[in-house]
């Protein structure tokens, strides 16, 4: 299961909340992908490598072998939301970063559902501003496109398998909608 949302919207903590005793919380760590703040090496490189380096790193995480069976993994990221973050930056790199998409959905195959942590953009810049990190300022300027972004992708996955919530959302509330994801699996 993957977690849609802007950065700095609670994606890490909601994961976390949900996943005490029910399920693995698959975390992104920012800081280790090396192009994460390397303005230099990405003006040489561009932003194909920043975005394969999240890719592949989710990749790894998804891939790992449940603890304990049978376990479900929430993530505090999402592959498609990956995507969408790569065209905004990448459109030149598309092909290949397409390419090494298609590979890791032809093995991980897709998510069982999706959690939508939609907040207004203003609650949003606040937290990025609260939270303080230097490297993030610059994501307070894309924030409005981003957010659109996310609501078309939002609309574009299927409905039965998108849920919208906020902060106030509870781990029953989770465990309804894997009830309906998991039913429609098998």
């Amino acid at each position: 299961m993957e977690i849609l949302g802007l950065f700095g919207a609670g994606k890490t903590t909601l994961a976390a909340k949900l996943a005490k005793g029910f399920c693995d919380h698959l975390a992104e760590d920012h800081t280790r992908n090396p192009f994460w703040g390397n303005d230099e090496v990405l003006e040489v490189s561009g932003p194909l490598p920043y975005d394969l380096a999240f890719l592949l790193q989710h990749w790894h995480a998804a891939a790992q072998p449940p603890v304990g069976e049978p376990r479900l993994g929430i993530c505090d990221w999402s592959f498609a939301s990956d995507r969408l973050w790569a065209s905004m930056r990448s459109e030149g790199d598309m092909a290949a970063y397409d390419a090494v998409h298609r590979n890791r959905l032809a093995q991980l195959g897709e998510p069982v559902g999706y959690l939508y942590l939609r907040h207004p953009v203003d609650v949003v810049a606040s937290r990025l501003v609260n939270r303080g990190r230097q490297v993030e300022a610059p994501l307070l300027r894309t924030l409005e496109e981003a957010s659109r972004g996310l609501d078309r992708l939002a609309e574009e996955l299927p409905t039965s398998r998108v849920l919208v919530c906020g902060d106030g959302f509870e781990q029953r509330d989770l465990r309804a909608a894997l009830s309906v994801w998991l039913g429609a699996k098998a």
